[in-house]
Protein backbone atom coordinates (compact mmCIF):
# COMPACT_ATOMS: atom_id res chain seq x y z
CA UNK A 1 0.00 0.00 0.00
CA UNK A 2 1.01 3.30 -0.79
CA UNK A 3 1.31 5.53 1.86
CA UNK A 4 -0.57 9.15 2.23
CA UNK A 5 2.53 10.94 2.62
CA UNK A 6 6.50 9.99 2.67
CA UNK A 7 9.82 11.26 4.22
CA UNK A 8 13.11 10.98 2.93
CA UNK A 9 15.82 10.47 5.46
CA UNK A 10 19.56 11.97 5.29
CA UNK A 11 20.24 8.54 2.92
CA UNK A 12 17.63 8.80 0.52
CA UNK A 13 19.06 11.94 -0.28
CA UNK A 14 22.68 10.85 -0.69
CA UNK A 15 21.25 7.86 -2.83
CA UNK A 16 19.73 10.70 -5.05
CA UNK A 17 23.02 12.90 -5.05
CA UNK A 18 24.90 13.21 -8.26
CA UNK A 19 28.34 12.79 -7.73
CA UNK A 20 30.85 14.08 -11.15
CA UNK A 21 33.21 11.31 -11.97
CA UNK A 22 36.70 11.73 -13.41
CA UNK A 23 35.62 11.84 -16.58
CA UNK A 24 32.92 14.77 -16.26
CA UNK A 25 32.78 18.43 -16.83
CA UNK A 26 31.30 21.22 -16.05
CA UNK A 27 28.58 21.19 -19.27
CA UNK A 28 28.20 17.31 -18.17
CA UNK A 29 27.64 18.23 -14.69
CA UNK A 30 24.88 20.07 -14.70
CA UNK A 31 24.26 24.04 -16.01
CA UNK A 32 20.98 25.77 -14.11
CA UNK A 33 19.79 29.03 -15.72
CA UNK A 34 18.94 31.48 -13.36
CA UNK A 35 15.87 34.71 -13.66
CA UNK A 36 15.70 36.11 -10.45
CA UNK A 37 16.11 39.69 -8.70
CA UNK A 38 15.12 43.24 -9.89
CA UNK A 39 16.62 46.21 -10.01
CA UNK A 40 15.04 46.64 -6.80
CA UNK A 41 15.95 43.58 -5.26
CA UNK A 42 19.06 42.57 -6.01
CA UNK A 43 19.51 40.58 -3.12
CA UNK A 44 17.85 37.57 -4.35
CA UNK A 45 19.60 37.10 -7.22
CA UNK A 46 22.80 36.90 -5.11
CA UNK A 47 21.27 34.72 -2.93
CA UNK A 48 19.99 32.12 -5.75
CA UNK A 49 23.44 32.24 -7.47
CA UNK A 50 24.77 31.74 -4.64
CA UNK A 51 22.94 28.82 -3.54
CA UNK A 52 23.01 27.12 -6.58
CA UNK A 53 26.98 27.69 -7.38
CA UNK A 54 27.50 25.76 -3.46
CA UNK A 55 25.17 22.96 -4.31
CA UNK A 56 28.01 21.84 -7.08
CA UNK A 57 26.33 22.55 -10.48
CA UNK A 58 29.04 22.54 -13.50
CA UNK A 59 28.06 26.14 -14.43
CA UNK A 60 25.49 28.81 -13.19
CA UNK A 61 23.97 31.06 -15.83
CA UNK A 62 22.59 34.23 -14.66
CA UNK A 63 20.24 36.54 -16.92
CA UNK A 64 18.94 39.93 -15.36
CA UNK A 65 19.58 43.72 -15.08
CA UNK A 66 22.53 45.59 -14.89
CA UNK A 67 22.66 46.18 -11.13
CA UNK A 68 21.60 42.85 -10.10
CA UNK A 69 24.11 41.20 -12.59
CA UNK A 70 27.12 43.61 -11.03
CA UNK A 71 25.36 42.54 -7.76
CA UNK A 72 25.41 38.76 -8.38
CA UNK A 73 29.10 39.15 -10.09
CA UNK A 74 30.73 40.87 -7.25
CA UNK A 75 29.87 38.34 -4.95
CA UNK A 76 29.92 35.10 -7.24
CA UNK A 77 32.41 35.46 -9.96
CA UNK A 78 32.05 31.91 -10.78
CA UNK A 79 28.50 33.00 -12.11
CA UNK A 80 28.42 33.61 -16.15
CA UNK A 81 25.83 35.86 -17.11
CA UNK A 82 25.68 35.11 -20.57
CA UNK A 83 22.84 33.54 -22.85
CA UNK A 84 23.71 29.95 -23.30
CA UNK A 85 22.60 26.02 -22.89
CA UNK A 86 20.84 25.35 -19.66
CA UNK A 87 19.81 22.16 -17.86
CA UNK A 88 17.61 23.88 -15.53
CA UNK A 89 15.89 26.98 -14.76
CA UNK A 90 15.37 29.35 -11.59
CA UNK A 91 12.70 31.63 -12.17
CA UNK A 92 11.27 34.36 -10.31
CA UNK A 93 12.67 34.74 -6.96
CA UNK A 94 13.01 38.49 -6.27
CA UNK A 95 10.96 39.48 -9.13
CA UNK A 96 6.87 40.86 -8.79
CA UNK A 97 4.13 38.92 -9.81
CA UNK A 98 3.01 40.44 -13.45
CA UNK A 99 0.65 43.43 -12.47
CA UNK A 100 -3.40 42.53 -13.01
CA UNK A 101 -5.97 45.06 -14.27
CA UNK A 102 -5.87 48.35 -13.12
CA UNK A 103 -2.83 47.47 -10.76
CA UNK A 104 0.10 50.01 -11.32
CA UNK A 105 3.10 49.04 -13.57
CA UNK A 106 6.07 47.81 -11.83
CA UNK A 107 9.79 47.42 -12.55
CA UNK A 108 10.79 44.06 -13.50
CA UNK A 109 14.22 45.08 -15.56
CA UNK A 110 13.25 43.14 -18.14
CA UNK A 111 12.76 40.12 -15.90
CA UNK A 112 9.11 38.98 -16.95
CA UNK A 113 9.86 38.42 -20.15
CA UNK A 114 12.93 36.42 -19.50
CA UNK A 115 11.15 34.23 -17.23
CA UNK A 116 8.15 34.31 -20.01
CA UNK A 117 10.05 32.56 -22.68
CA UNK A 118 11.74 30.12 -20.46
CA UNK A 119 8.69 28.89 -18.62
CA UNK A 120 7.83 28.55 -22.17
CA UNK A 121 10.30 25.88 -23.20
CA UNK A 122 10.16 23.94 -19.98
CA UNK A 123 6.45 23.68 -20.63
CA UNK A 124 6.09 22.79 -23.32
CA UNK A 125 5.13 19.47 -24.56
CA UNK A 126 5.72 17.56 -27.96
CA UNK A 127 2.36 19.11 -29.38
CA UNK A 128 3.23 22.87 -28.42
CA UNK A 129 6.86 23.07 -28.49
CA UNK A 130 6.93 21.41 -32.55
CA UNK A 131 5.29 22.91 -35.71
CA UNK A 132 2.96 20.95 -37.18
CA UNK A 133 3.68 21.75 -40.65
CA UNK A 134 7.44 20.62 -40.56
CA UNK A 135 9.40 17.63 -39.30
CA UNK A 136 11.44 19.48 -36.92
CA UNK A 137 12.68 18.18 -33.68
CA UNK A 138 11.42 19.39 -30.45
CA UNK A 139 13.31 21.74 -28.86
CA UNK A 140 14.72 20.41 -25.64
CA UNK A 141 12.57 20.78 -22.83
CA UNK A 142 14.48 21.17 -19.33
CA UNK A 143 12.73 21.19 -15.66
CA UNK A 144 12.23 24.40 -13.98
CA UNK A 145 12.04 26.16 -10.25
CA UNK A 146 8.84 28.48 -10.56
CA UNK A 147 9.10 30.78 -7.81
CA UNK A 148 7.80 34.14 -6.70
CA UNK A 149 6.48 36.56 -9.32
CA UNK A 150 6.91 33.78 -12.36
CA UNK A 151 3.67 31.80 -10.47
CA UNK A 152 2.00 34.39 -12.23
CA UNK A 153 3.90 33.58 -15.64
CA UNK A 154 2.64 29.95 -15.41
CA UNK A 155 0.41 28.64 -18.41
CA UNK A 156 -2.65 26.53 -17.84
CA UNK A 157 -0.74 23.17 -17.65
CA UNK A 158 2.47 22.42 -17.18
CA UNK A 159 4.53 18.75 -17.20
CA UNK A 160 6.14 17.76 -13.47
CA UNK A 161 8.91 18.80 -14.24
CA UNK A 162 8.11 21.77 -13.23
CA UNK A 163 8.83 22.30 -9.58
CA UNK A 164 6.07 25.32 -8.27
CA UNK A 165 7.65 26.23 -4.80
CA UNK A 166 4.99 29.33 -3.15
CA UNK A 167 4.60 30.07 0.15
CA UNK A 168 0.65 29.84 1.47
CA UNK A 169 0.30 33.13 0.27
CA UNK A 170 1.24 32.41 -3.32
CA UNK A 171 -0.54 29.25 -3.64
CA UNK A 172 -3.69 30.71 -2.39
CA UNK A 173 -3.62 32.83 -5.55
CA UNK A 174 -2.67 30.52 -7.58
CA UNK A 175 -5.91 28.73 -6.80
CA UNK A 176 -7.72 31.21 -6.66
CA UNK A 177 -6.89 32.27 -10.07
CA UNK A 178 -8.21 28.26 -11.44
CA UNK A 179 -11.32 29.00 -9.57
CA UNK A 180 -10.99 27.79 -5.71
CA UNK A 181 -12.24 30.34 -2.89
CA UNK A 182 -9.43 29.62 -0.61
CA UNK A 183 -7.55 31.56 1.59
CA UNK A 184 -3.23 31.50 3.04
CA UNK A 185 -5.26 30.75 6.13
CA UNK A 186 -7.03 27.92 4.61
CA UNK A 187 -3.43 26.76 3.33
CA UNK A 188 -1.72 26.70 5.94
CA UNK A 189 -4.67 24.63 8.12
CA UNK A 190 -4.51 22.14 5.35
CA UNK A 191 -1.69 22.73 3.54
CA UNK A 192 -1.46 18.65 2.22
CA UNK A 193 -5.27 18.64 0.65
CA UNK A 194 -4.33 22.61 -1.15
CA UNK A 195 -0.43 21.48 -2.43
CA UNK A 196 -2.34 18.23 -4.06
CA UNK A 197 -5.10 20.51 -5.18
CA UNK A 198 -2.57 22.57 -6.81
CA UNK A 199 -1.25 19.81 -8.71
CA UNK A 200 -4.12 18.50 -10.06
CA UNK A 201 -4.90 22.33 -11.10
CA UNK A 202 -1.79 22.50 -12.83
CA UNK A 203 -0.06 19.38 -13.89
CA UNK A 204 3.00 20.49 -11.92
CA UNK A 205 4.49 19.39 -9.09
CA UNK A 206 4.14 21.50 -6.15
CA UNK A 207 6.48 22.06 -3.01
CA UNK A 208 4.79 24.06 -0.65
CA UNK A 209 7.08 26.30 1.81
CA UNK A 210 6.54 25.88 5.35
CA UNK A 211 7.42 24.70 9.00
CA UNK A 212 6.87 21.46 7.14
CA UNK A 213 7.29 21.49 3.69
CA UNK A 214 5.11 19.71 1.29
CA UNK A 215 5.48 17.79 -2.13
CA UNK A 216 3.15 16.93 -4.07
CA UNK A 217 4.08 15.18 -7.64
CA UNK A 218 2.19 12.44 -9.58
CA UNK A 219 3.12 9.36 -7.46
CA UNK A 220 2.47 11.02 -4.13
CA UNK A 221 3.66 13.30 -1.46
CA UNK A 222 6.48 13.99 0.97
CA UNK A 223 6.31 15.87 3.96
CA UNK A 224 9.64 16.94 5.23
CA UNK A 225 10.22 18.75 8.92
CA UNK A 226 14.13 19.01 8.82
CA UNK A 227 14.44 22.60 9.45
CA UNK A 228 14.60 24.40 12.96
CA UNK A 229 12.50 27.22 13.13
CA UNK A 230 14.88 29.94 12.84
CA UNK A 231 14.91 29.47 9.31
CA UNK A 232 11.60 31.39 8.85
CA UNK A 233 13.96 34.53 6.91
CA UNK A 234 13.69 36.60 4.16
CA UNK A 235 15.68 34.92 1.33
CA UNK A 236 15.53 31.49 2.69
CA UNK A 237 13.18 30.34 -0.22
CA UNK A 238 15.55 32.09 -2.55
CA UNK A 239 18.26 29.66 -0.96
CA UNK A 240 15.99 26.39 -1.37
CA UNK A 241 15.07 27.54 -5.06
CA UNK A 242 18.76 27.34 -5.94
CA UNK A 243 19.73 23.94 -3.98
CA UNK A 244 16.59 22.74 -6.52
CA UNK A 245 17.53 23.88 -9.39
CA UNK A 246 21.08 22.14 -8.97
CA UNK A 247 19.62 19.16 -8.45
CA UNK A 248 17.37 18.86 -11.69
CA UNK A 249 19.95 20.25 -13.48
CA UNK A 250 22.28 17.33 -12.28
CA UNK A 251 19.23 14.77 -13.22
CA UNK A 252 17.49 16.81 -16.09
CA UNK A 253 17.22 14.18 -18.59
CA UNK A 254 15.42 11.98 -16.15
CA UNK A 255 13.50 14.63 -14.38
CA UNK A 256 11.91 15.08 -17.99
CA UNK A 257 11.72 11.21 -18.81
CA UNK A 258 10.67 10.04 -15.19
CA UNK A 259 7.24 12.07 -13.37
CA UNK A 260 8.09 11.33 -10.06
CA UNK A 261 11.48 12.02 -9.74
CA UNK A 262 11.10 16.05 -9.55
CA UNK A 263 9.11 15.78 -6.86
CA UNK A 264 11.66 13.46 -5.00
CA UNK A 265 14.21 15.61 -5.94
CA UNK A 266 12.27 18.59 -4.30
CA UNK A 267 11.82 16.39 -1.15
CA UNK A 268 15.51 16.36 -1.34
CA UNK A 269 16.27 19.95 -1.64
CA UNK A 270 14.02 20.37 1.10
CA UNK A 271 16.24 18.72 2.84
CA UNK A 272 19.52 19.76 2.34
CA UNK A 273 17.77 23.25 3.01
CA UNK A 274 17.00 22.55 6.64
CA UNK A 275 20.28 20.67 7.36
CA UNK A 276 22.09 23.59 6.03
CA UNK A 277 20.19 25.78 8.10
CA UNK A 278 20.90 23.90 11.45
CA UNK A 279 24.53 23.56 10.16
CA UNK A 280 25.28 27.15 9.92
CA UNK A 281 24.62 28.21 13.56
CA UNK A 282 23.70 25.30 15.55
CA UNK A 283 20.61 26.39 17.95
CA UNK A 284 20.58 29.88 17.02
CA UNK A 285 19.16 32.61 14.11
CA UNK A 286 20.35 31.80 10.87
CA UNK A 287 20.96 34.48 7.82
CA UNK A 288 19.62 33.20 4.14
CA UNK A 289 23.12 33.67 2.91
CA UNK A 290 24.95 31.57 5.59
CA UNK A 291 22.25 28.79 5.30
CA UNK A 292 23.59 28.76 1.44
CA UNK A 293 27.18 29.03 2.33
CA UNK A 294 26.80 25.78 4.65
CA UNK A 295 25.35 23.93 2.04
CA UNK A 296 28.85 22.09 0.81
CA UNK A 297 29.61 20.70 4.25
CA UNK A 298 26.21 19.27 4.50
CA UNK A 299 26.29 17.46 1.22
CA UNK A 300 29.57 16.16 2.08
CA UNK A 301 28.72 14.62 5.18
CA UNK A 302 25.88 12.91 3.39
CA UNK A 303 27.79 11.35 0.74
CA UNK A 304 30.45 10.23 3.54
CA UNK A 305 27.69 8.28 4.94
CA UNK A 306 26.28 6.20 2.23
Amino acid sequence: MTPVVRRLEPADVAALWSVPGATDHKYTRGVVGVVAGTPTFPGAAVLVTTAAVRTGPGMVRYGGPDDATRAVLAARPEVVPAAGRVQSWVLGPGVPAVPGPGDDPVDDGGQHERARAALAAAAATAATATDATTTDATPERVPAVVDAGALSLLPDRCPPSVVLTPHAGELATLLRAHGDDVTRTDVEAEPLRWARRAHEATGATVLLKGSATVVVGPEGAWSQADAPAWLATAGAGDVLAGILGTLLAAHAERVVREPGLAARLAAAAAVVHGLAAERANPGGPVAALDVADAVPGVVAELLAAR
